[in-house]
């Protein structure tokens, strides 16, 4: 297995990656065990996005005491997580610290941080737009969904808490990302794709993840240009002087990624231009001397499966992004049309890389029972995969 890998991602570490998770080579047999395992409950509505209509939402993640999920109140979308509309003055910054200096106890006049040891809970504040999902065709990043927030809420509490969450059964789950690099020494450059309204991104900023001396993580979240404007403003308005590196937002379109990749073979310097370009924020690197970006340590993608007309350029964009043998990809998919995920797996197994023609992909699934938080143990499938050199 790949160092990296192993290392990025400690759910595939050992004897957890042989209980737990699985290599992908025959998208039949995979797609028949996911739809086995993590089928989707039948009472789940909707496609996926939080169906609040308020263009500003309080994402709340509680990092200890959480009630079973029977006992949430509607708010709630997964046991400890909840979303609610909120008034712009509420997410006002001085407003909010102020809110902060005012919760005393009763007795010693104690802030109530410091008497619990800790935070209690996790606050992101995040704009969206539902005129826009409903009026453009093809807009749904304009929305917050589900899955970011699961995911965020995971990694958020597996890091805070400094031990491992539990799965259903009570068995430890292995951190899904390990930003320290299991202890290493070693800044991070993330990538993400289709980061809607980047409310994955603003919940890990607004955690103590990345604050300073917690170690060096360039997180830069992109998608179209047209949602560009409203990606700035969610990552820009959890940027503050205690984090290590602030967030940032690129415009991304996969389409023109998959043009300069049908070029490579007439044209082989419209790809590396395209490639430099979105590694431009994460500076310069010496892999090798002919490359001249410092390619990602991780690319994430977070419910981009579900158009099979992006098919061919998502899978174009995520290989071209990824370093052979050093890039970990983290994918998180809902599962909706169990053809549609074949045709999206089947082609992620055979696709390859368009200027290294003997990488090909490792894919790593891991079972939804293991991730670790009741959202996310049924209806989505995680997978982790790099390239490998043949």
């Amino acid at each position: 297995m790949l160092a990296a890998a192993a290392e990025l991602v400690p759910a595939l570490r050992s004897e957890y990656a042989a209980q737990h998770s699985r290599r992908v080579e025959d998208a039949d047999e995979e797609i028949f065990l996911l739809y086995s395992l993590s089928r989707p409950d039948p009472g789940r509505r909707g496609l996926g996005h939080v169906e609040i209509w308020s263009d500003l939402l309080r994402v709340t993640v509680k990092l200890r005491d959480i009630e079973p999920y029977h006992q949430q109140d509607d708010s709630a979308i997964a046991p400890g997580v909840s979303v609610e509309p909120v008034d712009a003055a509420e997410a006002d910054p001085v407003a909010r610290r102020s809110k902060v200096s005012t919760q005393k106890t009763g007795k010693g006049k104690k802030d109530v941080k410091a008497k619990q040891g800790g935070p209690s809970h996790v606050e992101a504040y995040i704009w969206q737009s539902q005129t826009s999902l409903r009026s453009q065709r093809g807009n749904t990043g304009s929305v917050m969904w589900r899955s970011s927030i699961l995911l965020g809420a995971t990694m958020v509490r597996q890091h805070v808490n400094k031990a491992p969450l539990v799965n259903a059964s009570g068995d430890p789950v292995p951190s899904l990302l390990d930003w320290t690099c299991n202890g290493a020494s070693r800044d991070l450059c993330v990538l993400e794709l289709g980061a809607g309204t980047g409310v994955l991104s603003a919940i890990l900023h607004s955690s103590t993840i990345f604050k300073a001396g917690q170690g060096t993580v360039t997180w830069v979240a992109t998608d179209q240009e047209a949602l560009l404007l409203l990606l700035r403003k969610n990552i820009n308005f959890v940027c503050d002087a205690s984090l290590q590196t602030s967030p940032q937002a690129m415009a991304l379109d996969w389409t023109q990624v998959r043009d300069a990749v049908q070029l490579t073979k007439r044209q082989p310097s419209a790809l590396r231009t395209v490639l430099r370009d979105i590694h431009a924020p994460f500076g310069k690197h010496s892999l090798q001397d002919d490359l001249p970006f410092r390619p990602a340590d991780i690319v994430v993608a977070v419910d981009c499966i579900f158009n099979p007309s992006l098919f061919p350029a998502f899978l174009d964009t995520l290989t071209a992004l990824c370093h052979p043998e050093f890039t970990v990809v983290f994918v998180l998919v809902e599962l909706r049309e169990q053809a549609m995920m074949h045709d999206f797996l089947s082609a992620w197994v055979e696709h390859r890389h368009p200027t290294q023609e003997s990488a090909q992909w490792a894919i790593w699934s891991i079972e939804g029972s293991a991730l670790g938080l009741e959202g996310l143990q049924k209806g989505y499938a995680c997978f982790v995969a790099y390239l490998t050199l043949t």
